[in-house]
This record gives structure tokens, sequence and C-alpha cells, in this order.
């Protein structure tokens, strides 16, 4: 597909469950998002953005991507905590609940 990228991250064993069954983590996906955030802001190729996050380590990368020119907007769902200083970073931020979810299963 045009305009999309897909970044593959790595997953991780971190031990065992109770049941034997061993636990994954992902890696490497915060920071793929963050160095295209940059990145494409910087070579001009994007000039908005919209990230689905409520993890305000990404705060660094958007101020960053906002310097080169490009408006990043904020997607966070309502019953997951959210940190000011993420919200406070967007230029722009939505905020869906379970309604949204409703809605886009019709």
């Amino acid at each position: 597909m045009g305009r999309f990228e897909i970044r593959l991250g790595k997953l991780v064993i971190r031990g065992t469950n109770a049941n034997g069954k061993p636990i994954y983590n992902q890696k490497r996906v915060d920071v793929y998002l963050a160095t295209d955030l940059v990145k494409f802001s910087a070579q001009k190729s994007m000039d908005k953005a919209v990230i689905l996050t409520s993890d305000s380590d990404y705060v660094p990368a958007i101020k960053a991507s906002k310097e080169f020119g490009s408006v990043v907007k904020l997607a966070y769902y309502k019953n997951l905590p959210i940190n000011n200083e993420l919200i406070e970073s967007c230029d722009e931020c939505f905020c869906f609940n379970d309604q949204f979810f409703d809605d886009i299963k019709r």
C-alpha cells in the first residue's frame, strides 16, 4: 500500500507464567515509531502525523518532528492513563471511547 510503512519489531521471551507458558514482550516498535516520526519530518516526506499512544516517552520525538514543521495529532483511549506532557506536546488531540469502536463495528 502506498503511503504506509511496516516496521516489524521483535518478540522476546521474558520468562514463563505460572503454567509454564512463555511470556513475550515486543521490542523496538517504539523506537521505530520515534525514529520514523523525526526522519520523515526532517525529510519533508510528511507534514502531518497521527499517533495512537499514551506513552510520554514519545514527547522528545514529537517535539523534534514539530521543529521540522510537521503537525502531530495524538489519538488516545479515554480509559487509559494519559500524561499531560504528552497531550501538551501535540498540536491536536482526539480522545476516543467505547462508542468509537461500536461505530466502527457497524
